[in-house]
């Protein structure tokens, strides 16, 4: 989950994933 928000944040779009990555983190599509 800590890394989907470092990914996240370089693609702009930590404000998205990073109320997944709390939730539970399952597998953000801009990861794929």
């Amino acid at each position: 989950p800590k890394t989907v928000v470092s990914v996240a944040k370089k693609r702009g779009r930590v404000f998205e994933h990073e109320e997944n990555d709390e939730n539970g983190g399952d597998t953000p599509p801009m990861l794929e």
